[in-house]
């Protein structure tokens, strides 16, 4: 997994949260879609952080098509999703998937000879606190929303 990699991922996943703010249902169709709309933000903004980072280090990254095209030839288990209507539980174990493989591939950058070059120590330090704010959300947050249904 490389920088150019990690874009493609954050950029379907911002998607999928639009997809799940646009089908939120249920007794809860307002916390969903709050909730979705507040992971668009956060990842359309982050974005923007990891492809700036990759452009540091010659990874341009690609428009949406490239980038669902390079999520499909890897190795990856990915969630890409299509239109449907979700509830509140349905909502925390897509943002559970997500979570988790945000976090993989950011251990699999971290772990990587470009993240541990001396002279790429800003982006190492980028995505280390990156990888904070996603574990965060993953093991507090979230969990405690699906403990909450």
């Amino acid at each position: 997994m490389n920088l150019r990699e990690f874009s493609a991922v954050l950029t379907v996943y911002a998607h999928n949260f639009h997809v799940l703010h646009w089908g939120a249902s249920g007794h809860k169709f307002d916390r969903v879609h709050k909730l979705a709309d507040e992971y668009y933000e956060m990842l359309t903004g982050d974005i923007d952080v990891v492809a700036e980072q990759a452009m540091r280090i010659g990874q341009n990254p690609g428009g949406y098509l490239e980038n669902v095209k390079i999520i499909e030839s890897s190795n990856s288990n990915f969630l890409c999703l299509d239109y449907e209507t979700v509830d509140y539980e349905e909502f925390c174990k897509y943002t559970d998937a997500m979570l988790d493989h945000i976090l993989l591939c950011l251990r699999e950058i971290l772990a990587s000879e470009a993240a541990q070059a001396p002279e790429n120590v800003g982006i190492k330090a980028t995505l280390e606190g990156l990888y904070d704010k996603y574990d965060l959300q993953k093991r507090y947050l979230n969990k405690r929303r699906m403990a909450d249904d």
